[in-house]
Parts: structure tokens; C-alpha cells; sequence
């Protein structure tokens, strides 16, 4: 442990200026979309963001993996890419409102099946780049590039891509509006459906 400490503490203090000058970076351009991203995301999703939970904090990181921590709000960003942040912010923070909307329509769900490898936590990380892809108005903010994870693709389910099989199951649903609990039910049960599919990712 002493020795990942100190090889983290050598390659923070190596790269301090440019750490500083992407977290600069990536403030200055979250504030643009900040205030419009979490409100919009609170409407489609029929939910308040919580009281309790009214500031989420965003850690710089040397890591290649930006890993979310649902009970505080809080996640990681890395410094290397900051054109990319906002993608990643916009990410992590579908995730806490996704679960806090979940939890109220499956008030039976357990904290630990929100995260890997369970069934709940993997249709989260289908449907997170589905929203910012498929809301017009979240496109329009974050103007996401992603479609998930790389391995998405190698996922069929009846004869498309994984992906493609959520869209269209989340479009008909937007386009009938239907409600947002409504939603998380239908896809909830495509993915009990699907496990066997889904789980290969």
C-alpha cells in the first residue's frame, strides 16, 4: 500500500500544473451546462434531486477508471481528456438520480445490487448513455459521443445490438408517454427478459 501511495504521490506532483490547468478547465466548462443538465435530467426522470445530497463533488484523478460513489454523490474525473469531461460528469451523475428513482419505483432493491456485476447495476449502464444520447435536450448540453461500454457491441439481443434493442424499447415508451416509473418497469422487465444476453458484458 505504501508503495501505490507514493508512486500516486510522485505522478500527482509531476504532472500538478497540467492536474490544475484541466480541473480549471473542466469547471469552466461544466458551469455552462450545470444548472440546465440537472434540471432537465430531474424532470424526465419525475424526481427531486434530494435535500440532503443538493452538492455532488466531482475528484480530479491520475486513474484511467472514474469510478461514482452513489451514497455521497461524489465521483472521478480524470485530468488527461478534459474535452471528454463533461460526457463523464454528465455519466456519473444520471447514475444518482437513476438510483434514487429506482429505489422509490423498487423500494425491494438492495444497495449492493446497484452496483457490478448485478442485473440492475448493468441495465443503469445500458440506459446512462441512452438518456444523454436520446433526450434532445441532454444531447443538445452534453453532446455525448459514447454509446456505452466497447463490449456493448459484441451484445445481441433478437438479432441488434443491446443498445439498439434499449433505444427502441425506450423511444416507444417516450413516444407514448409513458411515465418514468412506467418506463423503469418495461425495461426492468426486458432486462429479466434478457438476462442471459445482457450479462455477457
Amino acid at each position: 500500500m505504501t508503495k501505490c501511495r507514493e508512486f500516486a504521490e510522485r505522478i500527482i506532483e509531476g504532472n500538478k500544473s497540467e492536474i490544475l490547468k484541466a480541473k480549471d478547465a473542466i469547471e469552466t466548462d461544466w458551469n455552462l451546462v450545470s444548472r440546465e443538465f440537472l434540471t432537465r435530467l430531474s424532470k424526465l426522470f419525475e424526481i427531486e434531486w434530494p435535500e440532503e445530497k443538493r452538492i455532488i463533488n466531482a475528484y480530479i484523478t491520475i486513474m484511467p477508471v472514474f469510478p461514482r460513489f452513489l451514497d455521497d454523490f461524489s465521483f472521478c474525473v480524470g485530468y488527461r481528456n478534459p474535452p471528454k469531461a463533461r460526457e463523464t460528469i454528465a455519466h456519473e451523475i444520471v447514475h444518482f438520480l437513476w438510483f434514487k428513482k429506482w429505489k422509490e419505483v423498487f423500494p425491494d432493491s438492495k444497495r449492493e445490487e446497484f452496483e457490478g456485476p448485478h442485473l440492475i447495476w448493468r441495465l443503469s449502464e445500458i440506459m446512462d448513455p441512452i438518456i444523454l444520447q436520446c433526450d434532445p435536450k441532454i444531447k443538445e448540453l452534453i453532446k455525448p459521443s459514447r454509446w456505452g461500454y466497447p463490449t456493448f457491441k459484441d451484445v445481441v439481443i433478437e438479432g441488434v445490438s443491446m443498445t439498439e434493442y434499449f433505444v427502441k424499447i425506450y423511444m416507444d415508451c417516450v413516444k407514448k408517454g409513458k411515465s418514468f416509473e412506467e418506463v423503469l418497469k418495461i425495461l426492468w422487465a426486458e432486462a429479466l427478459k434478457n438476462r442471459e444476453a445482457i450479462e455477457k458484458f
